[in-house]
């Protein structure tokens, strides 16, 4: 029977693509993971990543230190694990987090160093691609012509990516939502693009982390504790905070 360690990072779906690559470190180590994450999410992470144990963590509105870490807790409880690893840093007002670490590092940074693992190592993301559902989302798009993919909606809010002037006349925009149940559905019309522009968020640490040889725009959106490092070749965009446009006001988009 192989050793098993639990992972405690419970959302959202960039932190979690952000730890991946440990779950591959430890499996090289001989180790099962058992990682307990938001309910919403195991569909899509398990069928990327099938030997890792999900477990479904039910959501509250407060995402409050029940849902980032007593349920996880309890949850692992069943599954004799003989090492634990909590990725958190400190946040709404919980803090399980090694002091002297998470005072110096970068989040990711912090994450990849209290799992003991070299940081570089988040730059080697694999998973188990499905391109029949990568080619299905494609097909859907209706692309017509050369595309430019733009990312403008995080989890509770929009930003008015800016798009160069005249681009529309030479590029098709495919505006990146959730058509379907999975952001790694994406990859394929992503490498097909001509250009990304993205936000801060999921998407642009997928594409990162695969180190997606396409021209990439990244919208700056948080200070720098709160910012991963992004380091594949990226061009920097700043907006203004004012333009920030909460989600519960818009109305449902398509692409």
């Amino acid at each position: 029977m192989p050793k098993k360690v639990a992972f405690i990072q419970t959302g959202g779906i960039g932190d979690l693509i952000m730890i991946l690559p440990i779950a591959d470190f430890y499996e090289e180590q001989g180790w099962k993971i058992v990682w307990p994450i938001d309910e919403r999410f195991v569909a899509m992470f398990q069928r990327v990543k099938p030997t890792v144990e999900f477990l479904p963590v039910p959501g509250g509105p407060a995402y409050d230190r029940t849902y980032h870490f007593d349920l996880p807790l309890s949850l692992l409880a069943k599954h004799g694990c003989e090492k634990t690893i909590i990725f958190y840093v400190p946040m709404h007002g919980l803090n399980f987090s090694d002091p002297r670490l998470a005072a110096s590092l970068k989040f990711d940074e912090y994450k990849y160093a209290i799992a003991g693992v070299p940081f570089s190592r988040k730059w080697d993301l694999k998973y188990a691609r499905d391109l029949k559902r990568e080619q299905a989302l494609y097909d859907r798009l209706d692309i017509r012509r050369p595309f430019v993919c733009v990312h403008d909606e995080g989890s509770n809010f929009q930003i008015p990516v800016p798009i160069p002037d005249g681009i529309t006349k030479e590029f098709q925009i495919v505006r990146v939502s959730t058509l379907t149940d999975s952001v790694f559905d994406w990859l394929l019309t992503f490498e097909r693009a001509s250009k990304l522009i993205f936000l801060d968020g999921c998407f642009a640490n997928l594409v990162d982390q695969l180190r997606l040889d396409v021209e990439k725009h990244l919208v700056l959106r948080s200070r720098a504790e709160y910012t991963p490092v992004f380091r594949s070749g990226w061009k920097f965009v700043y907006f203004d905070a004012a333009n920030i446009t909460p989600l519960e006001s818009l109305v449902p988009r398509n692409v």
